[in-house]
């Protein structure tokens, strides 16, 4: 395997890596979970005794974590678009009344930035930028071995807790069957690789 050329400021802010095939043809790709975890994550033990992949406390591990749930959100809105598009009349009625006006990339801020996340303050004033370094304070402050009790979560995000929030998790909900569908086609894609990576990877797999 030919080792990637790394520019970790590039991987931080881009996502993606350059990497020299065989015949030292650079390409630019989504960087591999494998390299993720090496650049900007470290191993702790939990207070249960299991490993987890945590942040590292850097500035380049900071803006890697910021970029790619910038990115997350916009995927997320594609996401969202696509299974508008495929839901029934009466969904997409129901849906439209509850969206009141805003989009699929308001939905996906919500549902990457805010939902089920903790914070101690007013939550009118509180923008993406200030949501992702609540959540890397409490990432930290896990990392250290403390749970939220320091200061930072008093309660969870919810559609109730903002104005513009409001039904968004009545859309999710219709949303789920179709998350969880394409969830699971993903994970056979996933799966079959991986099984086509393992049988060419063994001794005793041979080409003609």
């Amino acid at each position: 395997m030919v080792e990637p050329n790394f520019d970790i400021e590039e991987v931080a802010k881009t996502g993606k890596m350059r990497m020299p095939d065989k015949k030292k043809v650079v390409k630019f790709i989504p960087i591999p979970l494998y390299y993720r975890r090496k650049l900007f994550y470290e191993q702790v033990t939990k207070d249960d005794g299991k490993l987890a992949w945590v942040l590292k406390d850097d500035e380049l591990s900071r803006t890697f974590y910021k970029n790619m749930t910038y990115r997350q959100s916009a995927m997320q809105a594609d996401i969202y678009k696509n299974i508008y598009s495929r839901l029934t009349l009466a969904d997409r009625i129901k849906v439209d009344s509850w969206m009141n006006g805003r989009n699929m990339n308001d939905l996906a801020t919500y549902s990457v930035f805010f939902k089920d996340c903790w914070f101690d303050c007013d939550l009118e004033d509180i923008g993406t930028d200030e949501a992702l370094e609540i959540r890397l304070q409490q990432d930290l402050t896990q990392k250290a071995g403390n749970e939220y009790n320091i200061g930072y979560p008093l309660h969870r995000i919810c559609q109730d807790d903002r104005l513009d929030f409001n039904h968004f998790d009545e859309v999710l909900k219709v949303f789920e069957p179709y998350l969880d569908e394409r969830h699971v086609k993903f994970n056979e894609v996933f799966r079959k690789k991986e099984d086509v990576r393992k049988v060419y990877s063994t001794p005793s797999h041979s080409t003609n």
